[in-house]
């Protein structure tokens, strides 16, 4: 039979905490791990890092895996991706459509 009173007062403000301007680092994917589910009709990958000012790409053919810069993908990052035709896949729990030729992807 007792009964209790809190009082409190909600302020906006945001969602996510900030803690010290900290953010974790972005996670990396082993590129041939990552790209697994476009299987076949994947062509090429290409990065530009505009801190370098450096081009690196991925062809997945075989004999051309020697000349590979690109070896990692990087949540975040801007990546070009040439596919052979459309397809809807399932990469690292996001779902990505891609359309035939060079699409501009957000990883």
């Amino acid at each position: 039979g007792r009964q209790y009173t809190q009082t409190f007062t909600v302020q906006s403000g945001s969602a996510t905490p900030v803690v010290d301007g900290y953010s974790p680092a972005p996670q990396k994917f082993e590129v041939t791990r990552a790209l697994r589910p476009l299987e076949d009709n994947l062509v090429r990958v290409f990065y530009f890092d505009n801190g370098t000012k450096q081009w690196s790409f991925y062809d997945p053919q075989p004999d051309l895996d020697y000349f590979n810069t690109l070896t990692e993908v990087v949540e975040g990052r801007v990546y070009w991706m040439a596919v052979r035709e459309d397809q809807t896949v399932l990469i690292q729990g996001s779902l990505h459509s891609f359309i035939a030729g060079w699409n501009l992807i957000v990883w």
